[in-house]
Protein backbone atom coordinates (compact mmCIF):
# COMPACT_ATOMS: atom_id res chain seq x y z
CA UNK A 1 0.00 0.00 0.00
CA UNK A 2 1.33 3.41 -0.87
CA UNK A 3 0.65 6.71 0.83
CA UNK A 4 -1.04 9.60 -0.95
CA UNK A 5 -1.03 13.14 0.30
CA UNK A 6 -4.14 14.06 2.32
CA UNK A 7 -5.72 16.12 -0.48
CA UNK A 8 -5.23 13.37 -3.02
CA UNK A 9 -6.79 10.87 -0.63
CA UNK A 10 -9.84 13.09 -0.17
CA UNK A 11 -10.27 13.59 -3.92
CA UNK A 12 -9.90 9.89 -4.58
CA UNK A 13 -12.36 9.07 -1.79
CA UNK A 14 -14.96 11.56 -3.09
CA UNK A 15 -14.49 10.61 -6.75
CA UNK A 16 -14.88 6.86 -6.18
CA UNK A 17 -18.72 6.84 -5.92
CA UNK A 18 -18.98 9.08 -8.97
CA UNK A 19 -16.67 6.83 -10.95
CA UNK A 20 -18.65 3.76 -9.91
CA UNK A 21 -21.89 5.44 -10.96
CA UNK A 22 -20.32 6.38 -14.28
CA UNK A 23 -19.34 2.80 -14.89
CA UNK A 24 -15.58 3.24 -14.63
CA UNK A 25 -15.33 0.50 -12.05
CA UNK A 26 -16.80 -1.97 -14.58
CA UNK A 27 -13.80 -1.89 -16.94
CA UNK A 28 -15.37 0.33 -19.55
CA UNK A 29 -13.49 2.72 -21.80
CA UNK A 30 -11.90 5.51 -19.74
CA UNK A 31 -13.62 8.89 -19.70
CA UNK A 32 -11.89 12.15 -20.59
CA UNK A 33 -13.45 14.14 -17.76
CA UNK A 34 -16.02 13.92 -14.98
CA UNK A 35 -18.86 15.21 -17.19
CA UNK A 36 -18.24 12.66 -19.93
CA UNK A 37 -17.93 9.91 -17.30
CA UNK A 38 -21.22 10.98 -15.75
CA UNK A 39 -22.88 11.17 -19.16
CA UNK A 40 -21.55 7.74 -20.08
CA UNK A 41 -22.76 6.35 -16.75
CA UNK A 42 -26.24 7.79 -17.27
CA UNK A 43 -26.36 6.35 -20.78
CA UNK A 44 -25.32 2.96 -19.40
CA UNK A 45 -28.01 3.13 -16.72
CA UNK A 46 -30.66 4.18 -19.26
CA UNK A 47 -29.58 1.31 -21.50
CA UNK A 48 -29.80 -1.14 -18.60
CA UNK A 49 -33.27 0.12 -17.64
CA UNK A 50 -34.37 -0.08 -21.28
CA UNK A 51 -33.11 -3.66 -21.58
CA UNK A 52 -34.80 -4.64 -18.34
CA UNK A 53 -38.07 -3.10 -19.57
CA UNK A 54 -37.80 -4.94 -22.89
CA UNK A 55 -37.18 -8.21 -21.06
CA UNK A 56 -40.15 -7.57 -18.77
CA UNK A 57 -42.44 -6.83 -21.73
CA UNK A 58 -41.19 -9.95 -23.52
CA UNK A 59 -41.80 -12.02 -20.39
CA UNK A 60 -45.30 -10.61 -20.12
CA UNK A 61 -45.96 -11.38 -23.79
CA UNK A 62 -44.71 -14.94 -23.28
CA UNK A 63 -47.00 -15.27 -20.26
CA UNK A 64 -49.98 -14.02 -22.26
CA UNK A 65 -49.22 -16.48 -25.06
CA UNK A 66 -48.95 -19.33 -22.57
CA UNK A 67 -52.25 -18.29 -20.98
CA UNK A 68 -53.90 -18.19 -24.40
CA UNK A 69 -52.66 -21.71 -25.06
CA UNK A 70 -54.07 -22.94 -21.76
CA UNK A 71 -57.43 -21.24 -22.37
CA UNK A 72 -57.55 -22.70 -25.88
CA UNK A 73 -56.86 -26.17 -24.50
CA UNK A 74 -59.58 -25.77 -21.88
CA UNK A 75 -62.06 -24.65 -24.56
CA UNK A 76 -61.19 -27.63 -26.76
CA UNK A 77 -61.57 -30.01 -23.82
CA UNK A 78 -64.92 -28.46 -22.91
CA UNK A 79 -66.15 -28.77 -26.51
CA UNK A 80 -65.08 -32.42 -26.61
CA UNK A 81 -66.78 -33.07 -23.28
CA UNK A 82 -69.99 -31.53 -24.68
CA UNK A 83 -69.78 -33.71 -27.78
CA UNK A 84 -69.20 -36.77 -25.60
CA UNK A 85 -72.22 -35.88 -23.44
CA UNK A 86 -74.45 -35.51 -26.52
CA UNK A 87 -73.24 -38.85 -27.89
CA UNK A 88 -73.87 -40.52 -24.54
CA UNK A 89 -77.39 -39.06 -24.39
CA UNK A 90 -78.07 -40.31 -27.94
CA UNK A 91 -76.83 -43.77 -27.01
CA UNK A 92 -79.03 -43.84 -23.89
CA UNK A 93 -82.05 -42.76 -25.97
CA UNK A 94 -81.41 -45.45 -28.58
CA UNK A 95 -80.91 -48.13 -25.93
CA UNK A 96 -84.05 -47.02 -24.10
CA UNK A 97 -86.03 -47.08 -27.36
CA UNK A 98 -84.82 -50.61 -28.08
CA UNK A 99 -85.67 -51.74 -24.55
CA UNK A 100 -89.18 -50.25 -24.79
CA UNK A 101 -89.74 -51.87 -28.19
CA UNK A 102 -88.59 -55.20 -26.80
CA UNK A 103 -90.81 -54.83 -23.76
CA UNK A 104 -93.83 -53.93 -25.88
CA UNK A 105 -93.07 -56.76 -28.28
CA UNK A 106 -92.69 -59.22 -25.42
CA UNK A 107 -95.88 -57.99 -23.78
CA UNK A 108 -97.79 -58.33 -27.05
CA UNK A 109 -96.38 -61.80 -27.61
CA UNK A 110 -97.29 -62.76 -24.07
CA UNK A 111 -100.82 -61.39 -24.51
CA UNK A 112 -101.27 -63.27 -27.77
CA UNK A 113 -99.84 -66.46 -26.25
CA UNK A 114 -102.13 -66.15 -23.24
CA UNK A 115 -105.15 -65.51 -25.45
CA UNK A 116 -104.32 -68.42 -27.73
CA UNK A 117 -103.60 -70.71 -24.81
CA UNK A 118 -106.80 -69.61 -23.11
CA UNK A 119 -108.82 -70.18 -26.27
CA UNK A 120 -107.20 -73.55 -26.88
CA UNK A 121 -107.75 -74.62 -23.28
CA UNK A 122 -111.34 -73.43 -23.40
CA UNK A 123 -111.96 -75.32 -26.63
CA UNK A 124 -110.32 -78.46 -25.27
CA UNK A 125 -112.41 -78.17 -22.11
CA UNK A 126 -115.58 -77.68 -24.14
CA UNK A 127 -114.86 -80.68 -26.31
CA UNK A 128 -113.84 -82.69 -23.30
CA UNK A 129 -117.03 -81.74 -21.51
CA UNK A 130 -119.13 -82.56 -24.59
CA UNK A 131 -117.81 -86.08 -24.74
CA UNK A 132 -119.76 -88.34 -22.45
CA UNK A 133 -117.70 -89.98 -19.81
CA UNK A 134 -118.68 -93.47 -18.94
Amino acid sequence: MYFLPKVSKKIAFLALPLMMFAGIAHAQAPCNNVVSCTQQGVQNQVGAVSNAAKQSVQGLANGVQATQGIVSGIAQNAAQAGTNAVNTANNIAQNTKGAVQNAVGNAAKSAVNNAVNGAVNSAVNSVSNAIPHF
